[in-house]
């Protein structure tokens, strides 16, 4: 993601933060230097970095687990309204969605607990005092009120993100249980309906409470929610498609000497987006329409096609679902992938394309029909003429 600024590296997965979380640390030196000052300020930045140090973890509970179980993580990003961890493609089975569902507020409980031994021995020992526990004195810039709002924060994460709805984590943990007795496609029909039910109903006593904050977060889970049935929808579609389906034969391939602008002034008029570079009859990298362009912008007319080309493209198997091509194409973070067969390289594939086609081919179904044989023939006929 653009503005982003690498924290860390554990298990392969990179953490970053987003430059907006910046207004995050302003809020907490505005909220606690009112009253504290320049120290009130300063101990709201750092429980600001604290409580997103708990988020972090949370996400890096998922990300660890869906590591384990086969799922690439790409990396964990924090933002003002908490942390995403990245990944491509979903798990196989619906234990192992179970399992890096339940990771997360794992984590929040573990530190839940272990903030909570650490209250009890500060108040035991007389390090901590009582005040730090009432309204009044969270409020005061103190080791115990640190602890406090660290313990309170992580109880709320864990309860709040068992919320039978998706985006939240429960959401996930219903569906994967009523997967292994009803199938995917049901219990994730069943699980965003009802978390659209339950952020209405959020979002309407928000609303009556006077309580916009509750209201917002209502508006959130439905938008969640619906995007989760948009997404299984999609995949449900892209299932019954191949990679050969669909695949992009060029009408125009490019040779790695060529020069740009020659290029330029050759595609001018012509719909092809990417152009396979071959040297002699080896296929080397891929140029695309907007690349050719923005080099010819740039002053870089006399340029040869292989010093700009792409030379990086992921390779997938005909045999491949468009699934799992839109999989690999996330985590390589491309564009394009070269799709090839036992007997060589068969032509390019696109993001683009392939969302089209599951588009088109969505269209052409009727409530509650799988992809039948016969809207996938005319969905083929039609991208080919793309």
């Amino acid at each position: 993601m653009k503005w982003s600024a690498r924290l860390a590296t554990i298990a392969g997965i990179d953490i970053k933060v987003h430059a907006t979380f910046l207004l995050v640390l302003a809020l907490g030196a505005y909220e606690w230097g009112g009253s504290g000052g320049w120290q009130g300020a300063a101990f709201g930045m750092l429980l600001m970095v604290l409580l997103f140090a708990s988020v972090a973890l949370h996400e890096l509970g998922h990300s660890l687990v869906a590591k384990a179980v086969g799922v690439r993580v790409r990396e964990i990003i924090l933002l003002p309204i908490g942390g995403v961890a990245m990944m491509t493609g979903r798990p196989k089975k619906a234990l192992h969605e179970l399992l890096i569902a339940l990771a997360g507020p794992a984590v929040n409980v573990v530190l839940a607990l272990g903030l909570g031994a650490v209250s009890i021995a500060g108040l035991w020992t007389g390090v901590f005092d009582m005040s730090a526990l009432t309204s009044k004195g969270m409020l005061d810039p103190s080791l115990s009120t640190l602890v406090t709002w660290l313990l309170t924060a992580n109880v709320t994460l864990a309860i709040f993100n068992m919320l039978p709805a998706f985006p939240m984590d429960g959401g996930r943990v219903l569906r994967a249980g009523l997967s292994m007795m009803v199938g995917y496609e049901t219990a994730s029909r069943f699980a965003s309906r009802l978390g659209q039910v339950l952020a209405i109903a959020l979002g309407g006593y928000g609303l009556m409470a006077g309580n916009p904050m509750l209201a917002l977060i209502g508006v959130f889970v439905f938008l969640g929610a619906s995007q989760e049935r948009a997404a299984d929808t999609i995949r449900s579609v892209l299932s019954g498609l191949h990679a050969a389906d669909v695949v992009e034969r060029p009408s125009v391939t490019l040779t790695a000497w060529q020069r740009v602008g020659d290029v330029a002034r050759m595609m001018i008029g012509m719909p092809q987006r990417y152009y396979p570079v071959l040297r002699g009859e080896q296929l080397v990298g891929v140029m695309s329409r907007d690349a050719i362009m923005a080099v010819v912008g740039a002053g870089g007319a006399d340029i040869a096609i292989d010093q700009v080309m792409d030379d990086k493209v992921p390779t997938v198997q005909a045999s491949d679902t468009l699934e799992s091509v839109l999989e690999t194409l996330a985590s390589a973070g491309a564009r394009v992938a070269l799709v090839v067969d036992e007997n060589g390289w068969v032509g390019l594939l696109s993001q683009s394309h392939a969302i089209q086609a599951a588009s088109m081919l969505h269209a052409l179904q009727r409530p509650g029909d799988g992809p039948s044989d016969a809207n996938r023939a005319r969905i083929i006929e039609a991208l080919r003429r793309i």
